[in-house]
């Protein structure tokens, strides 16, 4: 695609709204979470296991898988959505060294209690803010809690570019995460034709139609195996920057 590359002002964007002092741009939010659970096992010895809530998006799985990390769930207390601190203990108590964090639905969790329950057993804690755009807690954004933090553009989400997401890193953590492979042109026209579908069928009218067909699949929970990490496309970015 011809014309300026918008990827470099979203990665400043990123990195002044959510006090990021390293922004990595990859194709999906999945592919961020699981080159973060990469690096961050690399400070591990032998067989690491991620601590991940038992629920939550299948894609946190998925991210994992493509880690090559061992899973332990933890449960998640239905009545505030952030981690049930027993359940977590027991995971970490089991050999768990990553540890997961996702704020469902942008509800935030009890942040402090997380970090001291990792910091006890020397756990890393990775912030998956996929859905936590435009919350905050204590009058930070989601996304801007952690030493490590995801961000997800994908469909759905309160900030979409079509697809994409982010790899924020603070502090000493790991900032040697490569991009992926660069985009070509069938990526971007992709990404233009799914967040113009988005649009048009984000109408509850124009969403009956396919909707009503079953072999079409709407709304089921599917699981997909992890791909290599991709750099985020030049039109995501672009559409992100006008959102």
């Amino acid at each position: 695609m011809s014309g300026r590359d918008p990827r470099p002002a979203l990665h400043e964007l990123l990195a002044r709204e959510f006090a990021a002092e390293r922004v990595r741009l990859l194709a999906s939010g999945t592919q961020a979470l699981q080159v973060a659970l990469v690096e961050a096992a690399r400070d591990f010895r032998g067989d690491v296991i991620a601590a991940l809530p038992a629920f939550t998006c299948f894609d946190v799985a998925t991210a994992a898988v493509g880690a090559g990390v061992r899973i332990a769930l933890y449960d998640v207390d239905p009545g505030t959505l952030s981690p049930d601190l027993d359940s977590l203990t027991a995971a970490l108590t089991v050999g768990a060294r990553l540890v997961v964090v996702t704020p469902l639905y942008g509800v935030p969790v009890q942040w402090r209690a997380v970090l001291e329950c990792a910091a006890a057993v020397g756990a890393a804690v990775i912030e998956d803010a996929a859905q936590g755009f435009g919350a905050s807690w204590l009058g930070r954004p989601l996304g801007s809690l952690g030493a490590v933090s995801v961000l997800s553009f994908g469909r759905g989400k309160g900030w979409t570019g079509g697809r994409g997401g982010a790899l924020l890193a603070r502090g000493g953590a790991p900032s040697s995460a490569a991009n992926g492979n660069g985009a070509d042109l069938w990526r971007e026209v992709e990404v233009l034709a799914l967040a113009a579908a988005q649009w048009a069928f984000a109408r509850p009218a124009a969403y009956g139609l396919p909707a009503a067909l079953p072999w079409l699949g709407l709304g089921e929970t599917r699981y997909r195996d992890p791909v290599a990490p991709r750099s985020l496309p030049r039109a995501a970015a672009g559409l992100l920057l006008r959102g």
